[in-house]
């Protein structure tokens, strides 16, 4: 795999994946990122404040993230794929510079192999929050890894980058930072062979690692607590998570064995990513026993085949296991896969051969175009976010909507805040979607979020009611999918304007007014 043959695959590879980038461009953003985006602009744009003005269980960090990608963007479809695809290319860069330190080949491969990767999800995995995980991980590898820095400034940095990640999701920090500490005990030579010295390397490890990632942290609770939303938080944590957090990827509640069971079939499928286990063991083996890899470069070995054991258990947390909860496994596992290129202290042919086979193997089997791709290829276009709902209500409320006008939507996933993303709509109430009504409904906590939406529906009633029938819902013990007291509001107040597939557009009649 040396000289002009590796280079002609490599650029052959790398011109595909730049024309599957210029293919993506026409794609639109669906499912999550449209209501990531709009929690973006209450934010950013409207000054809203998380928790206090609107309820939602994310953190500040994903509103402040999708604020600023939405003000840059103008919330267009194709500047929002103008800045994927940039942070791809940051992506690819702290990247190669990581795994340039192993070996080049594998530098390239595993930023190419990843692109595909990432790619091949399609709009349904663009721009989720999983992936801008991975740029800060990747620049904490390279960071930890500059040993010309004085250690305690590497781990001030790293834990920065990984308390960063926390302010999306506490529990990307939790489980990367530890293998950074570790890495850096073992590299400054406080945690050498023959040389353990704890106290060195709290003090110099993880001490300022831990302080890095507290600064995050820190602002999140600082911002809250000025804006007067620090109780909200506390509320939404305490009162909410703990319930949402047992429902399952399907929107079911579990419990007990169940629950358990539940958790070990979605962990060890892996997100149906086991045919690149067998080329990243191939390559960490050949690596670490059958290479002539310096020192320093197995070390950096040992810190991916770290990370990837860590952030294999990362998607345990929500136990939702969804395909982007994977991502930051995928690129983990893509790089150690990429050690398949390393080349093996042998003389044997077939000895050489298998790691770049057993790599060519796995990418035949995981790298397939998107439905998008397909499509574009056949001269067609791609298919409109949510079967089209979107972009109706959208146009709908454009056309109809006066200064002032408010809208409610009763929906999650099906479209109904995109299309309010789309057309700007303001939200009348404090509840940008209505799932958190439908499960544990026995729950106090649930019990006082209804009465607080019909609180603010009466209050302030919507001038649109946008209901979604096309979406999913909860389901399983302590489940419901009625809601009495909105049904009889509905049903005085409103009356169907227009309908289209799987949705409903209600109007406020003159006999709603505020109470």
């Amino acid at each position: 795999m040396r000289g002009r043959l590796f280079a002609a695959i490599a650029l052959l590879l790398t011109l595909a994946l730049a024309a599957m980038a210029v293919l993506s461009l026409s794609w639109r953003v669906t499912v999550d990122a449209p209501i990531m985006l709009y929690m973006g602009l209450l934010v950013e744009q409207r000054h809203a404040v998380p928790y206090r003005d609107f309820f939602d269980m994310n953190l500040p960090g994903s509103y402040w993230l999708y604020g600023i990608l939405g003000r840059v963007s103008g919330e267009s479809d194709l500047g929002l794929r103008i800045l994927d695809l940039a942070y791809l290319g940051a992506l690819s860069c702290t990247t190669l510079v990581w795994m340039r330190r192993i070996a080049w080949q594998s530098a390239w491969a595993g930023a190419v192999l990843f692109g595909f990767a990432y790619l091949d999800g399609g709009p349904l995995l663009s721009l989720q929050r999983e992936y801008f995980l991975l740029l800060p991980i990747s620049a904490a590898a390279v960071l930890a890894g500059t040993e010309r820095w004085d250690v305690r400034l590497r781990a001030l940095g790293v834990g920065l980058l990984f308390g960063l990640t926390s302010t999306v999701k506490p529990q990307a920090g939790l489980v990367g930072l530890p293998v950074l500490a570790v890495f850096l005990g073992v590299v400054d030579g406080s945690l050498a062979r023959g040389h353990v010295s704890a106290r060195d390397w709290l003090a110099r490890a993880v001490a300022p690692a831990a302080l890095g990632a507290a600064l995050p942290t820190l602002c999140v609770l600082f911002y809250l607590w000025h804006a007067g939303a620090l109780a909200d938080f506390v509320t939404v944590a305490r009162g909410y998570l703990p319930l949402y957090a047992r429902l399952d990827g399907y929107g079911e509640a579990r419990a007990g064995a169940a629950r358990a069971a539940y958790l070990v079939r979605g962990f060890l499928f892996f997100g149906g990513n086991l045919a690149w286990f067998v080329p990243a063991a191939l390559g960490v083996f050949v690596a670490l026993y059958h290479s002539e890899l310096a020192t320093a470069a197995r070390r950096q070995v040992g810190l991916l085949v770290g990370l990837a054991f860590a952030y294999s258990v990362y998607p345990l947390f929500s136990g939702q296991f969804w395909g982007y909860h994977w991502l930051p496994f995928v690129y983990l596992l893509v790089l150690a896969s990429s050690l398949c290129l390393v080349q093996p202290a042998t003389t044997s042919s077939f000895g050489r051969a298998l790691p770049p086979l057993a790599l060519l193997f796995a990418c035949v089997l995981m790298l397939r175009p998107p439905d998008a791709i397909r499509l574009q290829v056949q001269g067609l276009p791609p298919r409109p976010p949510d079967g089209g709902r979107a972009d109706e209500i959208a146009a709908y409320l454009e056309s109809h909507l006066l200064p002032g006008d408010t809208v409610q939507p009763l929906d999650w996933t099906g479209g109904a805040v995109h299309a309010m993303l789309i057309a700007r709509a303001q939200l009348a109430t404090p509840f940008l979607y209505d799932f958190h009504f439908y499960h544990h409904v026995s729950s106090p906590f649930i019990q006082g979020l209804r009465a607080r939406f019909m609180a603010a529906l009466r209050t302030a009633p919507p001038r649109f009611v946008l209901r979604l029938e096309a979406r999913p819902w909860p389901s399983g013990p302590d489940t419901t999918r009625e809601f009495p007291e909105l049904e009889e509001f509905l049903a005085q107040h409103y009356a169907v304007s227009a309908r289209g597939d799987g949705y409903q557009i209600l109007e406020r009649t003159d006999a709603a007014s505020p109470s």
